[in-house]
């Protein structure tokens, strides 16, 4: 129904008349005036066109005049009393009217088009007539139609990918050229060039179109571009899609291994390819092998030398997947040495994990990596790897996770600055947890990571850290969690003041607890949790960072810490959570005064202090702004070289200690406090202080 109404709109606007698609045909057909035996004089009426196309939901309007012949005793300026009368081949359908304009002209117009499952009146029937005379004249009404002559699958046609030309053809009933539309950049067209080959008589038009295509080198996907005959309404009367193919196995796009074939693995290599499509592989020996849609599982793709040796294998076409799930576990540990050139296989999904064979990768220089989402735990466990490449993720930028992605890859020494330039992802866990040889990080590690938001165990255990560059974070400015990212680092003894100046979207330093299922086993680990040579932290670690929420186990087991600088949450006024933030710290004497004034919300502190063995006093006032804790629950516990007395708030003429708030509820919320004050014995008012609180 609406490919009709383009047709419509292209013949108006090529300059035809009130709708008028097809060209005019003026001659009055076999239907002459109708007369008497004895020729009196006659009507003649004149259509503007005998013959129309037209589109469903189309009012069709025809013009027509009345010419008269010698009627005695009558002039062309006295009337005529001629009636109109109009009908169609199914006038329970269709509604044929006649307009008139004064008494000689007027219109023929017909409504419902379509209405009828898209059924097009064959002839529509004008009557004039007066008291002397008649005339019948027949409108042939014809549907508009085009069709792609030859048409592909699915409207589709397959383009190369090296460009070049491709012609279209159009049949039509029109007999104008019908201009296409072309969207796209990289389709070239210009109606002039079009040919179109017409049998009026048939009423039938062949038309070529010609487009002209660009190379396709970019990129790893196909690409489509839509060309389309619209209507006025924004409807595609016909459409099609051009999709442009790449070739993979084009010169630049192969993926070159370097391989070993030893007595360790009987001179056999197996490659890391699955659900290979057209793919050939040169093994560097002189064979080469073809596989024409093997998806690598009951066979892994594999070649036997016959000479041991080091050899380049050359990997030319489509490989969806590069994972070592195609090759038995024997062979991730003394097959592949390098990545020479990663090419361009089409892969979306690159798992190298535990190939510990592995020494050395290239930088992605082809886009090999551009229809990848998800890194995660690409090279988890490649423990050759001593170093990466700077612009190894240059073409990532389909990149959503970089999750474990080197975990554990304990060889590594340093990373390239600018490492994940080109991707900008949302999550960073994990992505170098464990890797124990990296000495240092450099300070554009993640430049250009602007959407990068959770930083989870990101560095755990990285143990060879011993300082941190102070704007390392700073490209990541939606970057809003920050979990147990430097957990069990160490090395460290010392943080920069700026570390997460330029991260004001974070809500939770905190850290989690990870129990494992069948063991009363746990782990908890934060921010810095483990860090056990770090001696100090900065006054204002934490002030660019006013939404953050949680600090939990942030300094757990920091043994080596001994003082909390003043001020340090200042800037936190949302800070609620203090689990275990301080627990562990050894080493730590003193707490200073009004650590918390700043902090009005801040409700947990289970733990906080717990086992700071050190810790000699307690501000008396360290709570006094702070009357919405819910929980003190083991917050001293083992403090057992405490002194004085345990922190009061004066409220009036009384003095409430931490244990007696449940006796003013209107100042105070009820606080769970079991096991605050456990075995710390030195306190002056520890006999006063109810068994449940010890």
């Amino acid at each position: 129904m609406k490919k009709f109404l383009l047709w419509t709109l292209l013949f108006c606007m090529a300059g035809a008349s009130s709708c008028d698609l097809l060209e005019k045909e003026n001659d009055q057909g076999d239907d002459g005036p109708i007369t008497t035996p004895d020729d009196r004089p006659f009507l003649s009426i004149e259509l503007e066109r005998l013959r129309t196309l037209v589109l469903p939901d189309d009012e069709v309007r025809i013009g027509f005049t009345v010419r008269t012949g010698n009627i005695p005793e009558q002039t062309e300026e006295e009337p005529l009393d001629i009636v109109y009368e109009a009908w169609t081949s199914d006038e329970s359908v269709y509604e044929a009217e006649v307009l008139t304009e004064g008494d000689r002209a007027g219109a023929l117009v017909v409504r419902g088009i379509g209405d009828a499952a898209g059924r097009i009146p064959g002839e529509v029937v004008l009557r004039a007539a007066n008291d002397r005379t008649a005339q019948e004249v027949v409108v042939t009404l014809e549907e508009l139609s085009c069709t792609l002559a030859g048409a592909p699958a699915e409207n589709t046609y397959i383009a190369s990918s090296e460009g070049g030309t491709l012609e279209i053809v159009i049949e039509s009933n029109a007999m104008r050229p019908l201009p296409l539309t072309v969207n796209e950049e990289w389709i070239g067209y210009d109606s002039a060039e079009t040919q179109i080959e017409s049998d009026e008589e048939a009423g039938f038009s062949r038309q070529r179109h010609t487009l002209r295509l660009e190379p396709h080198t970019e990129g790893s996907s196909a690409r489509e571009g839509s060309v389309v005959l619209l209507a006025a309404d924004g409807f595609a009367l016909l459409e099609f899609v051009v999709r442009q193919e790449v070739d993979f196995a084009a010169n630049g796009r192969e993926m070159v291994l370097r391989v070993r074939a030893s007595a360790g693995n009987a001179r056999t290599v197996h490659l890391p390819l699955l659900d290979v499509d057209n793919c050939t592989v040169d093994w560097g020996d002189g064979t080469i092998e073809r596989y024409e849609h093997y998806d690598g599982y009951a066979n892994a793709i594999h070649h036997t030398y016959e000479t041991a040796g080091e050899y380049a294998v050359t990997i030319r076409g489509r490989v969806p997947r590069i994972s070592v799930f195609a090759m038995p576990q024997a062979a991730q540990t003394n097959c592949i040495l390098a990545v020479e050139k990663w090419g361009n296989l089409g892969a979306e999904e690159i798992i190298l994990r535990d190939l510990t064979s592995l020494e050395r990768i290239a930088a992605d220089t082809d886009g090999a990596f551009s229809l990848i989402e998800v890194f995660d735990r690409t090279f988890l466990g490649c423990t050759g790897l001593t170093e990466l490449p700077a612009g190894l993720f240059a073409h990532a930028a389909a990149a959503v996770t970089f999750e474990a992605t080197f975990y554990e890859c304990t060889g590594l020494r340093s990373l390239p600055d600018g490492l994940f330039e080109g991707a900008d992802p949302k999550t960073f866990d994990t992505v170098f947890a464990r890797c124990t040889g990296l000495k240092e990080l450099p300070a554009d590690l993640f430049r250009g990571c602007r959407s990068a938001d959770l930083f989870h165990r990101t560095f755990e255990e990285c143990t060879g850290l011993t300082h941190l560059p102070a704007d390392l974070f700073a490209p990541c400015t939606e970057a809003s969690r920050f979990k147990a990212t430097f957990y069990g680092c160490t090395g460290l003894t010392e943080l920069p003041a700026g570390l997460f100046a330029h991260n004001s979207e974070v809500d939770s330093f905190g850290g989690e607890t990870i129990y494992y299922e069948g063991t009363s086993y746990k782990e908890e680990k934060g921010l810095f949790a483990g860090c056990t040579a770090l001696r100090s932290i900065p006054e204002t670690l934490f002030a660019g960072n006013p939404q953050a929420e949680d600090f939990s186990m942030a300094f757990l087991g920091c043994k080596s810490l001994t003082r909390i600088p003043a001020g340090f949450f200042d800037a936190n006024s949302e800070l609620e959570d203090l689990t275990s933030t301080f627990e562990g710290c050894t080493a730590l004497e003193t707490i200073p005064e009004g650590l918390f004034d700043r902090n009005e919300k801040l409700s947990d502190l289970t733990d906080a202090f717990a086992a700071c063995e050190s810790l000699r006093t307690i501000p008396a006032g360290l709570f006094d702004r702070n009357r919405l804790i819910l929980s003190f629950f083991r917050t001293f516990a083992g403090c057992s070289a405490l002194e004085g007395e345990s922190p009061a708030t004066e409220i009036g003429d009384r003095i409430y200690h931490l244990y007696e708030r449940a006796e003013n509820p209107v100042e105070f919320t009820v606080p769970d406090g079991r096991y605050c004050y456990a075995d710390c014995t030195g306190l002056t008012d520890y006999d006063r202080i109810p068994e449940e609180w010890k």
